[in-house]
């Protein structure tokens, strides 16, 4: 980060703040941590350039993240309005559904079906293309389409920790959250170590008996991620190093 914002602080010494350096910055700011100073800048960076997409997919990332989601829903809109591709309505998806809007998120699924059905055709090998139209499926009402994928998907063995993981979010919305709980112990099993977010996950479908396994996986993967963020060298001096994700 400190290499890049003095790379972009040389360009700006030639060419002045234009709207691709501004959203370069409030991305660097929202990296450091600093979402008020990111948001003033991106902000800017979509008054200079109204289709600056990359600012307002950024803006609604931080919006959602403050669980500002009416903010998060407007950004990720205009960047959908922009350039209808899965990244964009996956991103608008998300926050409509965090916001409860199930009217809105039913409507929009519907329209972003014939983009994920298109990236498909595409790269019809790509399981995870495949496992992000199954959550559109889901959130556009049809849900015997998208459990039929997931079935699909559950039997294969290539799939990255994080596949596994949103494969199971996806069985809990669908109303089978133990495949949930087992398919976050898969997840962990082949590298998915995204502790903060999965300690704050919220079962869709509340059953007691997974919430209890639950819990029990969060103290495993809690330990796995100390243990794998601190490793020994010459002299048995501990180094911090950054833990990488399939």
């Amino acid at each position: 980060l400190a290499r890049a914002e003095a790379s972009l602080t040389a360009a700006e010494a030639i060419r002045g703040e234009i709207a691709t350096s501004l959203w370069i910055r409030g991305m660097i700011e929202w990296l450091k941590g600093d979402n008020a100073t990111a948001i003033v800048h991106l902000i800017n960076a979509t008054l200079s350039d109204p289709k600056n997409q990359n600012a307002f997919n950024i803006l609604g990332t931080i919006y959602q993240g403050q669980r500002e989601y009416s903010a998060a829903i407007e950004a990720f809109q205009r960047a959908v309005e922009i350039r209808e591709s899965t990244m964009d309505y996956f991103n608008l998806l998300t926050a409509l559904e965090a916001a409860a809007e199930d009217t809105r998120l039913e409507e929009t699924a519907q329209l972003a079906i014939p983009i994920f059905d298109l990236d498909l055709q595409r790269k019809p090998e790509d399981q995870n293309a495949a496992l992000l139209r199954a959550f559109v499926q889901f959130w556009a009402g049809r849900r015997e389409e998208a459990m039929r994928v997931a079935d699909l998907l559950f039997n294969r063995d290539d799939l990255s920790g994080h596949a596994l993981h949103n494969l199971g979010c996806l069985y809990d919305a669908l109303g089978k959250p133990k495949l949930y709980i087992t398919l976050l112990r898969r997840a962990m099993e082949h590298g998915y170590r995204e502790l903060e977010q999965t300690r704050n996950y919220a079962f869709t479908t509340i059953d007691a008996e997974c919430q209890r396994e639950f819990e029990l996986l969060i103290e495993e993967l809690e330990q796995i991620v100390t243990r794998e963020s601190v490793r020994i060298v010459d002299h048995g001096v501990p180094v911090s190093v950054i833990t990488t994700t399939a």
